[in-house]
């Protein structure tokens, strides 16, 4: 079985740019839309390490909707947490939004 995905990776630069806006914010380097190995729609997340922000992370998306790929070093996160997502990351609409016409 072979799986296509259109990922959306963002530039240091960009970045910079956006910032970090309070404790509970951090910026995407990937995001792009994908199914984890039970078939669940969600999306495929990455972001800088900060350990305060992982914990907050996990607290916010219950262990039963998200899943890390060490390999990758990726979050897998069910789509139901969409909106949380974007309460956490400033650039997670404008890529999602981004990816929509890929879809």
């Amino acid at each position: 079985m072979y799986l296509t995905v259109i990922g959306i990776f963002i530039t240091e630069a960009s970045q910079r740019n956006a910032g970090r806006q309070g404790d509970r914010m951090a910026n995407l380097r990937v995001c792009y839309r994908g199914g984890n190995s039970e078939g669940e729609t969600g999306y495929w997340l990455g972001f800088d390490y900060d350990p305060k922000f992982v914990e907050e992370f996990k607290q916010l998306i219950p262990h039963t909707h998200r899943r890390w790929d060490s390999e990758n070093k990726v979050w897998w996160v069910s789509i139901e947490y969409d909106s949380t997502l974007q309460n956490l990351f400033p650039n997670y609409y404008a890529l999602v939004h981004q990816q929509g016409s890929f879809f």
